[in-house]
């Protein structure tokens, strides 16, 4: 394992956290460490927003459309929030904007920076682990 893999896994799971895990495991890295850096990569992005804070949720609860709209029940965004919150939102982002796009919903919904930190940090964990066992199953169908 090198100090390329290592950095290459960790900005997708920055970035793209869907293409972390395999793009590990393709670098010749385990599985289990790659959804460890990847994890690590993806909480990496929630925080530096979390951190930037207030000037990010004044300026994306002035940007993003879907906030200035109505609730619309129709749409999915606003069925999860309504029916599970912040930890629904937090358990979709790694599959659908990310950990700097979700969190920037999150701050610009009000929430607390502390509990986005901490729920998408927790909500992509069933992620890491199913990609990183998906991964490793794959890992043995391919020879050598």
């Amino acid at each position: 394992m090198t100090t390329t893999a290592i950095l290459t896994v960790f900005g997708f799971g920055f970035m793209y956290f869907v293409g972390a895990i395999p793009a590990g495991v393709a670098l010749k890295m385990n599985p289990v460490v790659a959804a460890l850096v990847a994890w690590t990569g993806y909480a990496a992005g929630t925080w530096l927003v979390v951190l930037v804070g207030k000037p990010l949720q004044a300026w994306a609860s002035t940007r993003i459309k879907l906030l200035r709209e109505p609730r619309d029940e129709s749409k999915f965004f606003w069925r999860v929030w309504g029916k599970f919150g912040l930890p629904g939102l937090a358990f979709i982002a790694p599959v659908t904007c990310g950990p700097q796009g979700g969190s920037l919903v999150a701050l610009a919904l009000g929430e607390k920076p502390f509990w986005v930190g901490f729920w998408f940090s927790i909500g992509v964990i069933p992620y890491a682990i199913g990609f990183a066992v998906v991964a490793a199953l794959g890992k043995q169908l391919v020879p050598g």
